[in-house]
């Protein structure tokens, strides 16, 4: 399955690349698909959103890429703090929308989604076994898709001014990252925890097999791709960051060599009908500006990674 996606997603970014380096390639039969009209295609539409209509489009034809490619699933649990019952859900993502507005880093906020959250009080959550109502919630991954996709929360609604805005404080991103220890729900805090209690040894899962503890220590991804938005939350525009080789394979017979000469970082950045080669700095540009308390200055981010690997994301 990795060499699969890792050829898919190679063959598919030379392609790209190379083709726009000589001239630029119509979205009109893409956007026909869509279903859109002319003037649909010159509307501000969301990142996000636009990914929804697209995978909709290729499962329209006959091409189940969002299922195959990028859907994993998280597990949500509800554990009562006084008798340690738990209510669980699972359910399927295409990709994952990470809360930045206090973080300063892709891994920080993953640390924030999958962090216990407590509640408490006559709102809160009632336990079906106990009746009490001291709770808390979390999130883990159960399993992760070949392609991954983080969606940082950039636009947020400020109930001070009632109004829209956006968040453009850096929150820095790796180029690899180890998926694994969010496969798992974090500890919570001993204070927390309710008492130890009788456990049916019955209903206890068998440890994991050597394949599936390989698994669960190795998920490692790559990033191939950066998603930029420029400009405010009430406009703006996207442009594109990626790696066509991020495993340093050779380029193809057909790549021209001084366009890739340009390149060192390995990235090209993809901006309307333009195509050029990207620098580290426009890398470092792509994770914003600032501190989270101010909101920062600079570009919106969101980030696809390669497939996980066994020997390499």
């Amino acid at each position: 399955t990795h060499s699969l996606t890792h050829s898919l997603t190679h063959s598919l970014t030379h392609s790209l690349t190379h083709s726009l380096l000589r001239h630029a390639l119509t979205t009109r039969a893409l956007t026909a698909s869509f279903g859109w009209s002319q003037a649909d295609s010159f509307r501000q539409h969301d990142a996000q959103e636009l990914c929804r209509v697209l995978f909709e489009a290729l499962a329209k034809f006959g091409l189940p890429s969002e299922a195959k490619l990028f859907c994993g699933q998280v597990k949500d649990t509800l554990r009562c703090l006084d008798c340690g019952f738990e209510s669980t859900r699972t359910e399927a993502f295409s990709d994952v929308q990470l809360d930045v507005a206090a973080a300063a880093s892709v891994e920080q906020a993953l640390r924030g989604f999958v962090a216990w959250e407590t509640m408490e009080g006559p709102d809160a959550w009632c336990c079906s076994a106990c009746s009490a109502r001291r709770s808390a919630k979390g999130t883990h991954f159960t399993s992760l898709p070949p392609l991954l996709m983080l969606q940082l929360k950039r636009f947020v609604f400020d109930m001070a001014s009632m109004s829209r805005r956006k968040l453009s404080h850096r929150v820095s991103f790796p180029l690899t990252i180890n998926m694994a220890p969010y496969l798992s729900p974090p500890p919570l805090d001993a204070a927390a925890e309710p008492a130890p209690r009788v456990v049916d040894l019955a209903a206890v899962a068998p440890p994991p097999l050597p394949a599936q503890q390989e698994q669960e220590q190795d998920q490692t991804y790559e990033c191939i791709g950066v998603l930029v938005h420029s400009g405010s939350a009430h406009g703006g525009h996207y442009f594109a960051l990626l790696r066509p080789s991020p495993d340093g394979d050779p380029p193809p017979a057909d790549a021209p060599p001084a366009a890739l000469a340009d390149a060192p970082s390995g990235w090209f950045e993809f901006n309307d009908a333009m195509v050029r080669p990207a620098t580290a700095a426009a890398l470092e540009a792509a994770a914003g500006s600032g501190a989270p308390e101010d909101g920062g200055g600079g570009g919106g981010t969101s980030l696809s990674n390669s497939s996980p690997s066994r020997t390499e994301h």
